[in-house]
């Protein structure tokens, strides 16, 4: 079955207006669109949002590894808390972790026991942790914890998870005066998307628009420049059940992974001193794509994953193209540079962002071959978008729309900011919102079901539209009225939003076509987004007009 789809953005019509539309969907006049288009940028390449731990990745636990504090001892433990007060237990950090590459630990002193001048408390004493703005912790659903503790003597230790943080204890009842070093504390649901560790929810909603890509940094980062820090729970591949090579199989997508070439924005490694960061470079894409019996490889498939994945982009550094010692090389794997488009911006007002939609009009001008384009992080933000409503959400289509048309020249596209945790928005808008137990997805995210199929489908020239009689010319097969669909991307106001008490105010509705055929007479409602899917039978493949 043929699909013909037509995405119409009419967010710029007047009442009663009509125009024709007419679709040549001849083979000679058709345009293939690269079969990696629409992919995701996960947010946490930056962890902004709170987008990684707590959020996609199944962390209950809030700083885990007590490095959030940064690489001062001590320091404080956020959001770590004593339960009891410094007459009892004393609570910090020190350089005394197991872990070469994470020295931090939590130590523990506990100042009272069940005799002699200090009493301890009715309940005992310890520290508890309220996870990111809670943890949701569901009856009748099974987590695994695990934690590395060392202490000077022998302690008996109660793990507990309750409604109230005060009562919330990872230690009680203790017999005597102890010290403890806790480090790597983790709580984890074992029910995760596809058993890999991510949320089930979260995953299941990044599945839904079907991305050919997912682009992703390797492990190991303080986020100095942005003010966060990444407790690289979720890496490139620490456990089998932890990694975004691992997401990027489960969601059918192709891995984009993100390489530390030795800049940041605030500083750069020199040319000379550069070999390292090649080398982990290097060992990093032998350890994704090497046979087993390699270095690299082998310990991939001692994690539980004898099978290469297969790595074919590398993107080389995120937004440091202006330094000046920028360079690296390898034979075998596509690379995406960030430098050539450093002077487009694709992160502006909805306003704007139509405009954008002739950005990459380049064929008129000679400039079609060369390197293709990876827009990464397109985005409609500033005024009037709010945390994400109708109006960001048509412009950012109409944008869409202009790189479907100029997909010789652009071959990947994702928007940016992924997630959103609702307690901590670095930035607006998003495509999906969570808290700690519920999610939504904002227009941003269901304007980008329009274009799941595209990938990979057959474009086909149309005119300008206003509103519209839809003639189509050129098809082998006559249009099937039963199958063909019309889905439609609107609300009764431009500035409407999603949120948790409406998470479906903004969403797609899809309807029967009834006057599907090769000739249509249809209306269009002004500030909306709409998908015409007129089904051909006997054939078995997909067109995008």
């Amino acid at each position: 079955m043929l699909y013909v789809s037509c995405h119409c953005s009419a967010n710029w019509l007047e009442a009663n207006q009509t125009a024709a539309l007419l679709v040549d969907a001849s083979p000679q006049s058709a345009q293939k669109i690269p079969d990696k288009m629409f992919g995701i940028f996960s947010s946490y390449v930056y962890e902004i949002n709170h987008a990684g731990a707590g959020g996609l990745w199944a962390e209950l636990v809030s700083n885990r590894g007590f490095e959030a504090g940064g690489q001062n001892t001590p320091s404080n433990i956020d959001p770590w808390s004593i339960i009891g007060n410094e007459m009892y237990i004393i609570a910090g950090t020190d350089r005394t972790s197991c872990f070469s590459r994470n020295e931090i630990a939590l130590r523990m002193e506990v100042l009272c026991d069940n005799g002699g001048s200090i009493i301890c408390p009715n309940g005992g004493v310890g520290i508890y942790n309220p996870g990111f703005w809670g943890m949701n912790i569901v009856q009748g659903k099974t987590y695994k914890l695990s934690m590395h503790v060392r202490s000077v003597d022998s302690v008996n230790l109660l793990v507990s998870l309750t409604k109230f943080r005060w009562i919330t204890k990872l230690a009680d009842n203790y017999p005597s005066k102890s010290v403890i070093w806790f480090d790597q504390v983790s709580l984890m649901p074992l029910d995760t998307y596809k058993g890999h560790g991510f949320r089930k929810e979260l995953g299941s909603m990044l599945a839904n628009l079907k991305p050919r890509f997912i682009r992703f940094p390797g492990p190991g980062h303080f986020g100095d420049v942005w003010r966060y820090w990444t407790d690289d729970g979720l890496g490139y591949f620490e456990f089998l059940s932890s990694m975004y090579l691992m997401l990027a199989e489960d969601l059918g997508a192709s891995p984009v992974w993100v390489i530390n070439n030795g800049i940041s924005h605030n500083d750069q490694v020199d040319t000379s001193t550069i070999l390292a960061f090649v080398q982990d470079a290097l060992d990093s894409i032998e350890f994704a794509s090497g046979e087993a019996d390699s270095k690299w490889g082998s310990v991939r498939a001692s994690m539980g994953h004898p099978e290469p994945f297969e790595l074919k982009y590398v993107a080389l550094g995120n937004q440091d193209c202006w330094k000046k010692n920028y360079r690296a090389a390898y034979p075998d794997i596509q690379l995406i540079s960030n430098c050539d488009g450093s002077g487009w911006q694709v992160g502006s007002s909805r306003n704007d962002m139509f405009a954008k939609a002739h950005q990459f009009e380049l064929r008129q001008h000679g400039l079609s071959t060369g390197p293709k384009a990876f827009v990464s992080e397109y985005a409609a933000t500033g005024q009037n978008v709010g945390t994400g409503n109708l109006f960001s959400a048509l412009a950012q289509a109409g944008f869409l729309i202009g790189l479907e048309i100029n997909s010789d020249v652009v071959e990947m596209a994702s928007n940016a900011p992924l997630f959103v945790n609702d307690n901590d928005r670095r930035w607006n808008p998003d495509a999906i919102v969570f808290n700690s137990w519920q999610q939504y997805g904002t227009p941003t995210y269901w304007m980008q079901q329009f274009f799941k199929e595209s990938s990979g489908a057959i474009l086909h020239p149309a005119s300008d539209i206003v509103n519209l009689k839809i003639t189509v010319a050129g098809l082998q097969n006559a249009v099937n009225s039963f199958g063909s669909t019309i889905t439609v991307l609107t609300s009764k106001n431009l500035m409407d939003e999603n949120s948790f008490k409406e998470p479906n105010k903004v969403v797609p509705l899809q309807s029967k076509l009834q006057n599907a055929g090769e000739n249509m007479d249809v209306v269009i409602a002004p500030h909306s987004f709409i998908s015409f899917d007129l089904a051909l039978a006997t054939t078995n493949y997909r067109s995008a007009i």
